[in-house]
């Protein structure tokens, strides 16, 4: 693949990650560099194990189970969950406000990067665009977005506690931040 610098979840559609970086929108960036900072070991999978109470917390402790060789390499880090607990637990994001940007850039048709089995008009009847994937979807700090916070440190044990007591809550109407 061409593109070495961009992230997964920016690439897949950098069109789409610009217009909200563009926004007025509160926006949290959680990379991977802060979810790495967030390893599942085994130790805290026999925790949780230990303190399953609901059908939440009972699915996540299957996810565990079927990860377990995951775990073992130590390489199961909380990606996603460290994304989804910063949303209830803004405090697992420590960083600064700074603009992002996204690059994409469009080729011609016919181009090197274009797919000619796509067809030339989307499902939403715009012309469809090619983008060049060596440079779609690299984040860029600085331009004239409005800023949003990105996630520098994190707190691994507080992350580690808070989805076990957040996936225990037996109603979500008794969900309360710690």
């Amino acid at each position: 693949h061409p593109n070495k610098k961009a992230e997964w979840n920016i690439y897949v559609d950098a069109v789409a990650a610009e217009q909200v970086f563009a926004s007025n929108l509160a926006v949290e960036v959680v990379g991977l560099d802060l979810t790495n900072q967030v390893k599942v070991t085994p130790e805290y999978a026999k925790r949780f194990k230990s303190e399953v109470r609901t059908p939440a917390a009972k699915f996540w402790d299957k996810v565990l189970d079927d990860n377990d060789w995951f775990i073992e390499s130590e390489e199961y880090y909380f990606w996603d969950v460290l994304a989804a607990l910063v949303v209830v637990e803004p405090e697992l994001c420590q960083g600064e406000l700074q603009s992002v940007w996204v690059e994409f850039s469009e080729v011609k048709s016919g181009g090197k990067w274009t797919d000619t089995s796509m067809p030339k008009i989307t499902e939403a009847g715009k012309t469809r665009s090619h983008y060049d994937p060596a440079t779609f979807g690299i984040t860029h700090i600085g331009g004239n977005n409005p800023a949003v916070k990105i996630c520098r440190h994190t707190e691994p044990q507080r992350a580690f506690d808070a989805l076990i007591e957040i996936l225990n809550v037996e109603r979500q109407s008794d969900i309360q931040p710690i």
